[in-house]
């Protein structure tokens, strides 16, 4: 018989973090509360919930962790922690996708929808959804105002075409620099060709280039728009003025 103990404990109860709510999509600072729920014959087990604090949301998230708990000194003091060593998302099932803008394209919002979904189940799949998404939005889009935009199919040269450019935001621009060398493109023709392809990536690879699609949708489809339309209200009340 495996070793199994079932010893659920309230530890690390009163952590403080910066979270960002897989419901609301929103950031806030909250208190998150660790169960040690015991050990089977794969390890030990925990679970972690956090309370969004938006009035507006107010919704429970959790996660399963696997690890062990750690203890203060000497050993058989009270337990004071979880570390973790594989966490999942467990409420809700999978992370929900943010707002889409009206007007983006019906295969960019498919993929970024699936890429968002599968991110607790599978960081490879979500990884190889994003990439094709973003590729999308650098090819349909990032083109249109990027000199000497690449044909080659490479990622890597888009991104730095489209980082050369200096017509997305900076941020966003570093971010993309970061996902190019977190994901080692430049080393990875394959792999960077071939962006639907499942290979391994980094945790923090998928998540960033999930932020950086939803950064680059809110430029074009939201900030860009409301730009244009400014510029050409002042145009307008320019040209009524001259005209008296």
């Amino acid at each position: 018989m495996p070793n199994v103990e079932l010893s659920p404990q309230i530890i690390a109860c009163s952590k403080m973090k910066d979270v960002v709510c897989p419901h609301c999509h929103n950031g806030f600072h909250g208190a998150e509360k660790t169960v040690a729920l015991g050990r089977d014959a794969d390890g030990e087990w925990a679970v972690s919930g956090i309370l969004c604090t938006r009035p507006e949301c107010r919704r429970l998230s959790l996660n399963l962790h696997k690890g062990e708990r750690f203890y203060a000194t000497p050993a058989l003091s009270p337990v004071v922690g979880f570390k973790s060593t594989v966490s999942r998302l467990i409420r809700p099932g999978t992370l929900l996708p943010k707002s889409i803008p009206p007007g983006v394209d019906e295969k960019i919002e498919q993929d970024y929808i699936e890429a968002t979904k599968v991110l607790s189940i599978s960081l490879n799949a979500s990884a190889a959804l994003s990439r094709r998404c973003l590729q999308n939005i650098l090819r349909q889009i990032s083109s249109q105002e990027t000199e000497n935009f690449p044909d080659n199919g490479s990622l890597f040269d888009e991104i730095e075409a489209v980082r050369n450019s200096k017509k997305i935001p900076p941020l966003t621009s570093d971010k993309l620099h970061a996902v190019r060398e977190l994901g080692n493109l430049g080393a990875h023709p394959l792999q960077d060709k071939h962006t639907n392809a499942i290979v391994d990536v980094k945790p923090e690879e998928a998540e960033l280039t999930l932020e950086i699609i939803d950064e680059l949708l809110d430029h074009y489809y939201v900030q860009e728009p409301k730009t244009k339309k400014t510029i050409e209200r002042i145009h307008t009340k320019y040209d009524a003025t001259k005209k008296h």
